[in-house]
């Protein structure tokens, strides 16, 4: 829709003899170039300039230096725009770092204060009077904590798959070899015909 708004644009400056068709063709190579942010600002600006000119009567000459100002004032944004996302992009290239740190000292300082809990507990007399961690959510947090979960044992299971795995995998081979002995005899069969 923009570029269809500076094809009219065009198409007007055309008859009133501003540009010539030729020109007309070159910038619309330099339009399919542009990006939406620049084709909407020259819009702003071609529009702004089409009411000044009416208005004040200005030449043409005038008019096209203004453009010609706008334009390079559009592409330095660009430029910008370019170069704070680069800033940005920098930054985010040590995220991962920072997020591993961040972890480790939260789980250690969750590690820390559990410690302090276990210790606190007792039984007998005066076990309802433990004072309770003041961390918010040290609850919900307890994902933290190091956990080893211990695996069954599977030894007898292993020595019978090693058996019929083996016998299968002779089963394999076998039957390949019997196929390849096949085809040499077939070839040699009709080599001798």
């Amino acid at each position: 829709m923009a570029i269809m708004a500076i094809m009219a644009i065009m198409a007007i400056m055309a008859e009133m003899s501003i540009m010539d068709e030729m020109s007309i063709m070159n910038n619309m190579s330099i339009i399919d170039k542009m990006s939406i942010i620049e084709i909407m600002s020259i819009m702003n600006n071609m529009s702004i300039i089409a009411i000044m000119s009416i208005m004040n009567n200005m030449s043409i000459i005038a008019i096209m230096s203004i453009i010609s100002k706008n334009l390079v004032i559009v592409k330095l944004s660009v430029i910008a725009n370019m170069l704070i996302f680069h800033e940005n992009f920098d930054y985010y290239e040590n995220v991962a770092q920072v997020a591993k740190t961040t972890w480790a000292k939260l789980s250690s300082k969750y590690k820390r204060l559990a410690k302090q809990v276990t210790l606190q507990i007792r039984s007998g007399v005066g076990a309802d009077e433990i004072e309770r961690p003041t961390w918010p959510y040290f609850q919900s947090l307890q994902f933290l904590d190091d956990r080893v979960i211990e695996r069954t044992s599977t030894s007898g299971n292993l020595d019978d798959l090693d058996s019929s795995s083996d016998e299968a995998i002779d089963e394999i081979i076998e039957s390949e070899t019997s196929v390849y002995r096949n085809s040499e005899e077939t070839e040699s069969n009709v080599t001798s015909i």
